[in-house]
């Protein structure tokens, strides 16, 4: 084949070339046809598989690791949980329990602005709490600020995280006005739309025992209304209560049963959720103070505050026994100026508080937390339980827990010139973000702790 390729290219040349031009031609080309010969060889008798491999190695690195996957020119640096990012959980469930974050310390701290500008939105505000909660922004999960890309995944991860202990499970209000801003306007800010049901009186006395539908007030049944929060499936309920102790259902233990049977009724009309209560918050000072008022009967004396604080814990406990794993909030009231009806919020306030130091018993503490009568167990899951013991022992072990929402409000008398209310009761769409935000990631360490992490 090669006498064949020179011959031809020995033809190709000009008849008229010099002889010395035409012999340096052919030498050429077959200079350049032995070089391909010999790489046809080497490739036809696998010659070069057989050739042996040379070290990487540059000289004065002797020792070094070539092997692939293997850094070589740079360091190896040290696992960070964050990796840089921000916002990222860099806390734990014991560390914020144990700081306080679950309870009245975390509604203590400072507002981005301290002094808001009476008949002005201050929707920039949001509130600071001044332990280390590692509070994580929900407003960020709402459908509103994903469709206009405000949402990133570091902050997404970070909430989903920090707010685990609110998956899938409800959030049920008995309160006034002022909570129901939580739904009629927390759900608008998240971008869902509410879903509301009525229970007649004629349908809660056909459902309840004799005399079951007074333990209702004003006459007209039962209404609710709420929302389930995006991507962590938590369903917001509020139903009205017109106080907290002045009026029959609430101060009557006879009527407590049938009270619970009816919100479980009207639950269970709503589409959003078909489980009992995971939180309960109880709050309506505000409403005592009115009903009170007009009766002209204030609590004066500690003989009466006794009985308020009393009755609140009838109710908390009614509640506990009935659900057990629920959590049980009572909810604070700052200085409202509404309607001249006057009051102690001082006194009311401190004897919310005084509720929240109570304890259950150690046997219910357990039953609510579910960390009794296990059976055998692997080493791992036995560690776990006793360490979801402890906290159930601690916080979770609590009769009540205090939504301080006093304490965010710095302000003695809330008038609307105040700058924190609207009319002397209702707080502005800025101060409401940020009380529903302080008390879902409260929530969070509640339900993760005496719920999640003692589960059975």
């Amino acid at each position: 084949m090669l006498s064949l390729c020179l011959a031809g290219s020995a033809a190709a040349a000009p008849a008229n070339a010099p002889q010395s031009s035409l012999q340096s031609t052919l030498d050429q080309l077959r200079a350049q046809l032995a070089a391909l010969q010999s790489q046809i060889d080497s490739f036809s008798t696998g010659a070069s598989s057989e050739a042996p491999l040379t070290s990487t190695r540059s000289p004065g690195r002797a020792g070094r690791d070539d092997r692939p996957g293997v850094l070589r020119e740079l360091p190896q640096l040290a696992l960070d949980p964050c990796l840089g990012v921000k916002p990222c959980l860099h806390t734990t469930v014991e560390e914020r329990l144990a700081r306080g974050c679950a309870g009245a310390p975390v509604f203590r701290g400072n507002w981005t602005s301290p002094v808001p500008v009476p008949g002005r939105e201050s929707l920039g505000q949001r509130f600071l709490p001044r332990l280390d909660c590692d509070v994580a922004e929900v407003w960020k999960l709402s459908k509103v600020e994903a469709r206009r890309g405000r949402l990133t995944d570091a902050m997404e991860a970070h909430a989903l995280s920090r707010l685990a202990g609110l998956r899938n499970k409800l959030w049920l209000i008995v309160g006034t006005s002022v909570d129901h801003t939580i739904t009629r306007s927390g759900c608008d800010s998240f971008g869902v739309p509410r879903e509301s049901v009525v229970v007649s009186t004629a349908e809660l006395a056909r459902a309840l025992p004799a005399g079951g539908q007074h333990a209702f007030a004003g006459g007209s049944g039962l209404a609710m209304d709420g929302c389930a929060v995006p991507l962590l499936n938590l369903t917001v309920v509020e139903t009205h209560s017109a106080g907290m102790a002045s009026l029959r259902p609430s101060n009557d233990a006879a009527l407590q049963p049938a009270r619970l049977r009816g919100w479980e009724l009207a639950l269970a009309a709503m589409r959003l959720h078909h489980r009992p209560p995971d939180f309960v918050t109880l709050s309506g000072e505000e409403w005592d103070f009115k009903n009170w008022a007009r009766a002209r009967r204030q609590p004066n004396s500690s003989l009466a505050w006794r009985e308020v604080g009393e009755v609140i814990r009838m109710q908390v406990e009614a509640i506990r026994s009935h659900w057990p794993r629920a959590v049980v909030m009572v909810r604070t009231m700052y200085g409202a100026t509404y309607g001249g009806f006057g009051g102690d919020y001082g006194a009311y306030n401190a004897l919310l508080r005084e509720v929240s130091t109570r304890r259950l018993s150690r046997r219910a503490a357990r039953a609510a937390g579910g960390v009794a009568g296990q059976q055998p167990e692997a080493p791992a899951r036995r560690a776990e339980r006793e360490r979801a013991a402890g906290i159930v022992e601690t916080e979770c072990g609590r009769l009540a827990h205090e939504s301080d929402v006093a304490s965010m409000a710095h302000c003695s008398a809330c008038s609307s010139r105040s700058g924190w209310t609207k009319d002397g009761m209702h707080p502005h769409e800025w101060f409401t973000a940020s009380w529903i935000e302080i008390v879902l990631n409260q929530m969070a360490d509640l339900g993760a702790a005496c719920q999640d992490l003692g589960a059975v």
